[in-house]
């Protein structure tokens, strides 16, 4: 996996062991400031490396590791990030047709 897409899908996987645990849904979100939020966030996460210490190495990380991570986040954060890299690369194309537009020297990049 590309770094940075491997970089996505650990923290979409995270953020999906997160958003599963029990307490989550107790949270009082909008209740919370930003700071409770995100000191709450990072002893999660914190908790979650604590729980899962050989998931800490970056080269993990990788699809054909499926094996040792659960398989419905692993799914679930594999589904999420596939969404992000589309819309990462349709914002790449959009922006370069906008560049082509504006400077009026440049052709379009992509039709």
């Amino acid at each position: 996996m590309v770094p940075y897409i491997r970089k996505s899908f650990r923290k979409a996987y995270i953020s999906r062991y997160i958003e599963d645990l029990d307490e989550f849904y107790d949270l009082d979100i909008m209740g919370m400031t930003d700071n409770e939020l995100t000191d709450w966030l990072v002893k999660k996460v914190a908790d979650f490396y604590i729980k899962y210490p050989n998931l800490k190495d970056d080269e993990v990380w990788k699809f054909d590791n499926k094996k040792i991570l659960d398989k419905k986040l692993y799914q679930q954060a594999l589904f999420e990030t596939r969404k992000e890299t589309y819309q990462a690369v349709e914002a790449l194309i959009h922006n370069l047709n906008q560049f082509g537009r504006h400077n009026s020297n440049v052709m379009n990049i992509v039709a």
